[in-house]
């Protein structure tokens, strides 16, 4: 996490001559006084400590997330009224009835060797979000009562419909750390059957959300840089001459964005030189348990991708 910070006007008095200010029936003149460096000591150090108190509140609103899920195979976490409780810039895009039900599998080639896993519910609501896949089954149960993917961990989705029976929507999805599969299975499969329509709006949400994101990480990727999740629908993308995206494709919002951010990192620190530096010498509160929540998820991950290449 960065934070955009407007120069110290106190920075520049010590590059700038005194300022002197004089009055039209007095003779006296008043002086500016110098701000100790002090201040512009106990300002980094408080602006550090700010940042990493704000990254650490992060991993624990998403490790509480966890915590108060109403099962361990997802974090979802659900208000009192039923509905789902949005992640931090988290929107909203599709809701479907409750007439939808819901398939977790191992797929065949990957069954073998491995720990058992499946899910089932025959009906639910599903949801997706400007960063996820949700389903809520209508009648939770001990062993399963929701579920989440992003939707750029899903993959090969498609639409099919059976001889007897409802249209239903499939894809392969690559399980998040934490969220209860088994981590010797790389790979789930997800089958959503609508039995009162709806298939064709969430398979036309999901792909629309899906090409945004992976345009949004196309970009992130060229530019080094963070990019929102437009709501208008995307420009055409082209690549520029030297393998970039062209700037011109980008929406107004993200240009003003992005030229927002190179200006606040072209600012200088300070004009303490090797004081911007300085880290102040404790952590901040319940640093190690969010080091090590963040540990166990890089662990999990390590034995999934391992178990994908066995």
């Amino acid at each position: 996490m960065s934070i955009n910070v407007r120069g110290n006007p106190a920075a520049n008095l010590d590059r700038q001559p005194t300022l002197s200010l004089s009055l039209s029936h007095s003779s006296r003149l008043y002086t500016t006084p110098h701000l100790p460096s002090t201040m512009t000591d106990q300002y980094l150090q408080e602006q550090h400590a700010l940042t990493i108190a704000r990254t650490v509140q992060r991993e624990r609103q998403l490790a509480q997330a966890r915590l108060d899920s109403d099962h361990g195979d997802s974090w979802v976490m659900i208000t009192q009224t039923g509905d789902i409780n949005p992640l931090p810039h988290e929107h909203i895009r599709h809701r479907s009835n409750a007439k939808v039900s819901l398939e977790l599998s191992v797929p065949k080639a990957l069954q073998q060797g491995r720990t058992p896993f499946a899910r089932k519910s025959d009906n639910g609501t599903a949801y997706i979000t400007t960063q996820r896949v949700i389903y809520i089954p209508a009648k939770p149960t001990a062993e399963f009562k929701s579920f989440h993917a992003p939707i750029l961990n899903c993959a090969d989705s498609y639409v099919g419909s059976p001889f007897f029976g409802a249209w239903f929507w499939s894809a392969t999805v690559v399980p998040v750390s934490g969220g209860g599969v088994p981590a010797d299975i790389p790979r789930v499969e997800v089958k959503m059957s609508f039995k009162e329509g709806g298939h064709s709006e969430f398979r036309q949400r999901f792909e629309e959300l899906k090409e945004r994101l992976e345009h949004v990480r196309r970009l992130q990727q060229e530019t080094g840089q963070t990019v929102n999740i437009p709501d208008e629908p995307l420009p055409a993308y082209e690549a520029t001459e030297g393998g970039g995206a062209a700037p011109s494709n980008l929406a107004p919002q993200q240009q003003q964005q992005q030229q927002q951010e190179e200006e606040a990192a072209g600012q200088p620190a300070s004009s303490g030189g090797q004081n911007a530096n300085r880290r102040p010498d404790e952590p901040p509160p319940d640093y190690d348990e969010a080091q090590a929540q963040t540990l166990s998820m890089r662990l999990e991950d390590h034995v999934r991708e391992e178990s994908d290449r066995a």
